[in-house]
C-alpha cells in the first residue's frame, strides 16, 4: 500500500535496483522474485486490458540484460523497466524487432548506430501513480533507464512507446524523438522512438529524484551486490516529500 499522504513517503526508503534477467544469476538476490512477480502479474493485466491474445512469456524477462525497478521499503515494487542490449546486426535476428519498420532500421544505419538498448515493459503500480502520490514515478523510471545507456557505453536507446498513454510524450520530454511511421503493437498504437543523448526532464523534482536514486542504486551481478558510488543525501528544495 502507498502511504495515504505524500508527506509520509520516506525518500530514503526508495531504492533503484538493477540486475540481470537470468534467474540462475540471481539465486541470492532478494529483489528478483519480488520484481519478477510484479512484472508477470502487471503485464498480464495490461494484455487483458488491450484485449490481445498475447500471453506472458517468461523468457521475455529472462532475456533482459538489465531488470530495473524502483522499490519502496525493500518489499514494495513501485515501477519497472526492462532493458535489453543489441547490436545493429541483430535487427533481423530477433522477433522483438518485427514491430519496427525497415525505414527505422535504415535511419539507425544512417546515424551510424551500432550498439543500443531497448526499453521494454514499463510498468508503474497504479496505487503509486502521480495522481495519488504527486510523484512522477513513470518519468523518473524512464529517466533512470536512459542513464543506463551512457553507463553501459551504448550508442543509443530505442523503444516502441504507446501513444494512448503518456509514455511517448514523457520520453519526448527526456530527449527521445519519434522516427518513421507509427505502428501497432498488441492492439495499441505505438511510436518508434530513438535518442543518442537524453536530456533533463522539464520538472526539477523528477530530475533530482532520478539523480538521487541513480547515485544510490543497487546493482547485482551474479547475486553479489556491487558497491554503490555515492551515498549523498536527497536534496529537493521544492519537494513536499
Amino acid at each position: 500500500m502507498v502511504p495515504s499522504n505524500i508527506d509520509v513517503i520516506d525518500v530514503k526508503k526508495l531504492q533503484y535496483v538493477i540486475f540481470s534477467g537470468k534467474r540462475e544469476e540471481n539465486l541470492n538476490n532478494p529483489y528478483y522474485e519480488l520484481v519478477f512477480n510484479f512484472w508477470k502479474a502487471g503485464w498480464k493485466d495490461v494484455f487483458q486490458e488491450l484485449n490481445t491474445e498475447i500471453k506472458i512469456n517468461e523468457n521475455d524477462f529472462y532475456r533482459q540484460n538489465r531488470i530495473t525497478a524502483i522499490v519502496y521499503d525493500e518489499v514494495k515494487v513501485i515501477s519497472i523497466n526492462l532493458l535489453a542490449d543489441y547490436h545493429i546486426d541483430d535487427f533481423f535476428k530477433y522477433s522483438y524487432f518485427h514491430d519496427y519498420t525497415i525505414g527505422f532500421y535504415q535511419f539507425l544505419k544512417s546515424e551510424s548506430v551500432k550498439t543500443f538498448q531497448c526499453l521494454q515493459f514499463l510498468l508503474v503500480d497504479p496505487e503509486w501513480s502521480s495522481r495519488k502520490t504527486g510523484i512522477r514515478f513513470g518519468a523518473t523510471t524512464l529517466s533512470l533507464s536512459l542513464k543506463n545507456q551512457q553507463q553501459n557505453g551504448l550508442d543509443a536507446t530505442l523503444t516502441l512507446a504507446r501513444d494512448d498513454v503518456p509514455s511517448t510524450s514523457t520520453l519526448k520530454k527526456l530527449g527521445m524523438e519519434t522516427q518513421g511511421i507509427g505502428v501497432e503493437m498488441h492492439n495499441a498504437p505505438v511510436s518508434q522512438m530513438y535518442c543518442k543523448t537524453s536530456k533533463p526532464y522539464h520538472n526539477d523534482e523528477v530530475n533530482v529524484l532520478s539523480d538521487y536514486l541513480w547515485r544510490n542504486r543497487k546493482v547485482f551481478k551474479n547475486s553479489e551486490l556491487l558497491k554503490t558510488q555515492d551515498r549523498r543525501s536527497y536534496d529537493q528544495p521544492r519537494a513536499r516529500i
